[in-house]
């Protein structure tokens, strides 16, 4: 006998339904940026699923819960992207039975502490059905805020069974598959700053672009372009790149106009963006103001990412007053040339006192990452892409004539650390 439509539609939808709510809703908006990460790895949140279940999800700083599934309506019926880990006790508390509180006030004061683990098991008062009378709660600190996992069941044991799957689970394979994610929504913020505080002047005829990788291209790269344009900011991927990437400052011809392009450093060190500017809005900016511009974008940049927890953004963690930290050398050295970071080149700059710093950066290159001992007042000048050869003829003299400060013989990274 054959199905009536309305009866198959029902049907049909009600595997749709199942097949969504099993996967993990990630927030379509990011915090401080203005476009989310363009590729979501879907495989990374399906493992997830497949090893700890649908009833989890991640609170991204403990401020908005990133990643949730739909099941877990069925625990916590008002969950949203908006919640906060606060919410969620807020919640739990009002739903613990009342005998249970005591318990539950000391896990809840252990969990806002955000230790590495936690788990507890506690009945609910009223709960949507009875194989969700008592729920596990297993937390775990990730590298992006508190990852919790609710195991509901009929009683006790059937919980706790199910919590000490979660210790079988390979965290590190799962954290590993997330980082692509959380590392795009980072540079989002970083495209979204770079947006908001290029000048007027600017803004209009000015490209940025930045590479990134879709899943589904097997390692293959894509860029990403931002433009300025129908009274909004749009970005899109880019069909053909016109120039190969470089680290060098470029010229090119684009339906008849001469456009300038060159890179866009996080904190001197990361060239995250390239951006193409018209001559002739160059001519009316000025070049001046344009690497001033690019200047204070470095630093405004690797102060925001000083606070990201992307390993792509760890050299930013060395920041500190307008500065890198000489401890933070080897790191850096090994983000502009990760082939041999020890063998590139240091200057060594002597009776640096705060004010000098600005005089050292106007005087070198944006790509050069400038360090700060502050006790021994001394600066450290990384040198991209130069031999030792003509660091000691070339960048060395040339510098000390713009400072009034001593300028010291060039040597290695490596020298430089074995004599500390």
């Amino acid at each position: 006998m054959a199905k009536k439509p309305g009866e198959l539609a029902r049907k049909i939808g009600a595997v749709g339904f199942e097949r969504q709510a099993r996967m993990l809703q990630w927030k379509m908006h990011v915090q401080d940026a203005m476009f989310t990460p363009p590729f979501p790895d879907k495989t990374a949140f399906h493992n997830l699923i497949d090893s700890l279940g649908v009833y989890q999800g991640l609170f991204r700083n403990n401020a908005y819960l990133e990643l949730y599934s739909r099941y877990q309506t069925r625990i916590w019926p008002s969950v949203n992207h908006e919640k906060t880990y606060q919410d969620l006790f807020a919640f739990l508390e009002e739903s613990v039975r009342q005998e249970e509180r005591p318990q539950f006030s000391l896990f809840q004061e252990q969990a806002l502490a955000c230790p590495e683990t936690l788990a507890g098991s506690f009945s609910f008062s009223h709960p949507v059905s009875s194989d969700l009378s008592q729920v596990g709660i297993s937390m775990r600190r990730s590298p992006w805020g508190m990852h919790v996992i609710f195991s509901p069941g009929k009683n006790r044991s059937a919980v706790q069974q199910m919590l000490s799957t979660t210790e079988k689970v390979c965290w590190k394979t799962l954290w590993h598959g997330l980082e692509p994610w959380f590392s795009e929504e980072e540079i989002e913020r970083l495209a979204t700053e770079l947006i908001r505080t290029i000048p007027e002047g600017l803004a209009r005829g000015a490209l940025f672009y930045r590479e990134t990788y879709a899943p589904a291209r097997a390692g293959v790269s894509q860029t990403l372009v931002y433009e300025f344009k129908k009274d909004k900011w749009q970005r899109t991927v880019l069909d053909e790149e016109l120039l190969p990437p470089s680290l060098k400052t470029q010229a090119y011809r684009r339906k008849d106009e001469l456009i300038l392009r060159t890179n866009v450093f996080i904190g001197s060190t990361l060239p995250l963006f390239r951006i193409d500017i018209p001559y002739r809005t160059l001519e009316e900016f000025g070049l001046h103001p344009f690497r001033d511009f690019l200047s204070d974008y470095s630093v405004r940049s690797v102060r925001l990412a000083s606070g990201f927890t992307s390993d792509l953004f760890r050299f930013a963690t060395f920041w500190q007053n307008e500065t890198y930290q000489v401890e933070g050398l080897a790191t850096i050295a090994s983000v502009l040339f990760p082939e041999d970071p020890l063998s590139l080149v240091v200057l060594p700059i002597w009776n640096v006192t705060e004010n000098a710093l600005q005089d050292i950066r106007r005087a070198t290159r944006l790509s050069d990452p400038l360090f700060f001992d502050r006790d021994k007042g001394l600066g450290l000048l990384l040198l991209r892409d130069c031999p030792i050869e003509n660091a000691q003829s070339v960048v060395s003299p040339n510098l000390g004539k713009k400072l009034s400060i001593p300028v010291d013989l060039p040597l290695t990274v490596r020298d430089f650390l074995e004599s500390r």
